[in-house]
């Protein structure tokens, strides 16, 4: 990140350059989702990977051009190829940089949508945070998508075949359908304290069962039942369960 920062500035008149953990002195420090949630930029956002759009632990770096446009940005190191591919076209070029950037600097709103916007970044909506953990206002809904082998969805659950059900897998669907937000399956663990802090957690159906992201085979996963709160090793992929992601 450092690096494209500095060839990154080479084009564009750069005011002030942050670290990720001075981020505040470059970003607004507490800022709203078209949702009206609350995010805070040192909490949330620390690593490239907190973008939510490539997998990159390298620190983010924050900056305010000369024109008051304050930005938190990473590259994609995979946007270059190796000496091998250097003519390969096909690396999409738009999906190298990705940014969250306020057009007036700490002027209102401070709202997503509004003066806050993003470029190949998502800003996950938070209900309530418990001991660091994000959890989404309302349930997810999806569907149920193909882990077959040969399936180009076989990512979303790599025992492809070896599960029976994998031209209809919902599990999976819901996996997906997770990570399309920027989150993703709570953990076993982590759906328990979801059940345990329901009364603080708006929307929970607590008539239904939740998927977690604990596998037991290549068939099944832990499911948790918010009626009576006890935990099962019997979620087949195949059901279609209820979903709330978590970051």
């Amino acid at each position: 990140n450092d690096a494209f920062i500095d060839e990154f500035s080479k084009y564009v008149k750069i005011a002030k350059r942050c670290s990720s953990a001075n981020l505040n002195e470059c970003f607004v420090s507490t800022f709203k989702t078209a949702g009206g949630q609350n995010l805070t930029t040192l909490s949330d956002f620390q690593t490239s990977s907190d973008l939510q759009t490539f997998n990159n632990s390298n620190p983010l770096i924050g900056l305010i051009l000369l024109n008051g446009t304050s930005i938190i940005m990473a590259y994609n190191p995979n946007c270059t190829p190796d000496e091998t591919q250097k003519y390969n076209t096909s690396i999409p070029k738009t999906s190298c940089m990705s940014m969250v950037y306020d057009t007036n600097a700490s002027k209102g709103p401070n709202k997503v949508g509004k003066d806050i916007l993003t470029i190949n970044a998502t800003l996950s909506e938070c209900d309530v945070r418990i001991s660091g953990l994000c959890i989404a206002a309302g349930d997810t809904t999806y569907s149920a998508i193909n882990t077959c082998d040969g399936s180009p969805d076989i990512a979303w659950d790599p025992y492809g075949s070896a599960n029976e059900w994998c031209a209809a897998n919902y599990w999976a669907g819901a996996k997906k359908s997770c990570s399309d937000q920027g989150m993703r399956l709570p953990t076993k663990d982590e759906l328990n304290t979801i059940y345990t802090n329901k009364a603080t957690i708006s929307g929970l159906n607590s008539a239904a069962v939740y998927w977690s992201a604990t596998e037991l085979a290549a068939d099944r996963t832990w499911v948790q039942h918010f009626g009576i709160g006890r935990q099962y090793s019997n979620g087949f992929k195949y059901y279609e369960e209820s979903v709330r992601c978590v970051r």
